[in-house]
């Protein structure tokens, strides 16, 4: 069973697999989804400098990084700001989950994304059914019991708010 937990500052989170960066894609490149206040590692500017990430709807990027909380960043596009709704960010949250579970990772800290069209209570709410649908597998007539270690699912998921509720 997956445990949602909720930190309302991103010093205050605690170790993970992974840290969840989100990004508008916007006419100028990319712009965080969030209200920026901390100071990333410089890979983070570099690799939005360079232009490989797009931003684009449910696109990842992992970065490894090091003196951080988690081992890796994952920039997440969700798309332009002007057309999202709950269910792009149901799509985008959906295929961080995927891949996260390809990677196996287990424990996720995210940021919640802002935007001012949407409530808090829409926005969470497709942020956690992208995580929650591909996290599941119904598995009960399957004619073998898994191996030690071949199902893999998220355990935990951290989201952050980084910036006080207006």
């Amino acid at each position: 069973m997956m445990e949602f937990t909720h930190i309302g500052q991103i010093g205050k989170r605690k170790k993970a697999d992974l840290l969840v960066l989100p990004f508008w894609k916007d006419k100028q490149g990319v712009s965080f989804a969030f209200a920026l206040k901390e100071k990333w590692p410089s890979i983070v500017d570099e690799v939005l400098a360079i232009g490989d990430f797009k931003g684009k709807e449910g696109e990842t990027l992992f970065l490894y990084v090091q003196g951080e909380v988690e081992k890796r960043f994952c920039l997440l596009g969700l798309g332009a700001k002007e057309k999202s709704t709950v269910e792009s960010f149901r799509r985008s949250f959906g295929s961080l989950t995927k891949f996260c579970l390809s990677k196996r990772l287990k424990k996720l800290n995210l940021i919640i994304p802002v935007l001012e069209t949407m409530t808090e209570e829409e926005i969470v709410k497709g942020v956690t059914e992208g995580i929650l649908l591909p996290n599941y597998t119904f598995n009960r007539h399957k004619h073998r019991e898994p191996e030690e270690g071949e199902e893999s699912f998220l355990e935990s998921v951290a989201l952050i708010t980084p910036q006080p509720h207006v």
